[in-house]
């Protein structure tokens, strides 16, 4: 009969079926995945009923919709790595390591290369090209494309000292600029102009760049592609609940 619903579907019934008893005890997992913006109000609004009942909830997420099931949440656990990295209260929790700023650059990916081999084929005498020779401009574009990469790297943190690189995936990089809460705030518009100038400086690698405060699906992020370090760990083990 259901064989034939989609996720969202599968998913709505599978916790409603879960809620149907109004159970002391009930445990989600995901209840949030593949489901549409409304219906996620709704499924929203059934866990906070549940919670008045009284009834313990405890919610499993990997990508978690915080602004919707922020009044769901009274304590919030993270795991980093198979290991407990903090658990306490939700506001606590929340104001202890979703501080900072998270940039991502994109950048120009293989099409890139493969417009400069494509470019390079079209401006050779057929008579004289050769696929060893394509291969090897093609090859030194990309060495010194890597290259730039790797100065990029360099300037970012150099323009922002309290920046480490937290990831890089395919055509990604990842930065968090620390901030502590007592260093005065840093104004967007400052950041905003040292990314644009190294995006000038860069713009045979960058294709774009995002700025953003900290969320708490960042630090999740954060915490899966790197080891936290000492003064962060300070900072989550003061929030740490017997």
């Amino acid at each position: 009969l259901v064989e034939h619903y989609s996720t969202g579907c599968l998913r709505r019934l599978s916790l409603c079926g879960s809620l149907v008893k109004g159970p002391a005890v009930v445990f989600v997992d995901e209840p949030m995945r593949g489901i549409d913006p409304t219906s996620k109000l709704l499924v929203a609004k059934a866990l906070q009923r549940l919670v008045l009942q009284p009834a313990a909830l405890i919610i499993a997420e990997t990508s978690v919709a915080w602004r919707i099931l922020q009044t769901v949440f009274t304590r919030i656990a993270v795991m980093s790595k198979g290991q407990l990295a903090l658990i306490g209260p939700a506001q606590e929790v929340l104001e202890s390591i979703a501080t900072g700023y998270t940039v991502r650059i994109k950048l120009r990916t293989m099409t890139a290369y493969r417009k400069d081999k494509f470019h390079d084929l079209l401006a050779d005498d057929e008579s004289a090209a050769s696929v060893s020779d394509t291969e090897e401009v093609h090859s030194a574009k990309s060495v010194v494309f890597a290259s730039n990469i790797t100065d990029l790297k360099r300037d970012f943190l150099k323009e922002f000292p309290t920046g480490r690189q937290t990831g890089e995936h395919l055509s990604m990089l990842y930065f968090y600029i620390h901030e502590e809460p007592e260093q005065k705030q840093q104004l967007y518009s400052n950041m905003f102009a040292k990314l644009q100038q190294l995006k000038e400086k860069y713009d045979d690698v960058i294709e774009d760049y995002y700025l953003n405060a900290t969320t708490i699906e960042d630090v999740f992020l954060r915490l899966q592609n790197e080891k936290a370090p000492k003064n962060e760990r300070r900072r989550s083990s003061s929030v740490l609940v017997n």
